[in-house]
């Protein structure tokens, strides 16, 4: 081989190289930008929320699947809750009238007796083990019952898509509606646009974790 023949095929090499190097930067920038700017935000996928099968206030069959294609927000009270209740019913009164449209609010009944004046909201109950196993072991939510005939609990709102997936949590007696809005947004955002190309965007934001702040 000719010193000219050495001469050209090296540049050619490095140019082989040079592009190479920059194919495999490309995924590496593409991932550093993604998880520091955050294009899309997302609600973590927690976990697949529990299936029931109570009776509404009506006595009317009630079951998990008739939440299928809603967003809901779970919560847990019972009528004679005295005062400081977690969650009485009339503050969730007061919360079911605030809601976003686009979400029904359903309460799980920690008592066996249903309230004498049925709430203008899904209001559900069913036997006491099944009870316990749907809000201990599906919503992670603790309660017992106290001597003194009031039932302690811990309060918490559960935020559940269209799919069945708890999306949020809500540590608290109060939770704030611009923060429910604005998960609400998140969750219709992410149903309209992660179908075909999108998807890849969405499942990317799961991926790399981009939650709200």
């Amino acid at each position: 081989m000719t010193a000219s023949a050495v001469s050209t095929a090296a540049p050619k090499e490095r140019r082989s190289l040079w592009w190479l190097y920059v194919l495999l930067a490309l995924p590496v920038l593409g991932i550093t930008w993604f998880v520091v700017w955050r294009p899309i935000t997302v609600l973590p996928r927690i976990t697949l929320a529990p299936g029931y099968a109570f009776q509404d206030q009506d006595g009317a069959l009630y079951t998990s699947e008739n939440r299928r294609g809603r967003l809901t927000l779970y919560s847990f009270s019972y009528e004679s809750c005295a005062e400081p209740c977690p969650q009485s019913l009339e503050s969730l009164a007061d919360l079911a009238a605030g809601l976003p449209e686009q979400l029904d609010l359903v309460t799980i009944n920690l008592a066996p007796e249903m309230p004498a004046a049925a709430p203008g909201w899904a209001f559900l109950t069913g036997e006491e083990i099944f009870v316990k196993k749907v809000v201990g072991s599906g919503f992670d939510m603790y309660y017992r019952p106290e001597e003194t005939g009031q039932i302690y609990f811990e309060p918490r709102f559960v935020l559940v898509d269209k799919l069945g997936l708890i999306r949020a949590y809500y540590l608290t007696n109060e939770p704030d509606l611009e923060l429910i809005q604005r998960d609400v947004v998140f969750l219709l955002d992410e149903e309209q646009n992660s179908q075909g190309v999108g998807a890849i965007g969405y499942e990317a934001a799961h991926l790399f974790l981009c939650y709200p702040r």
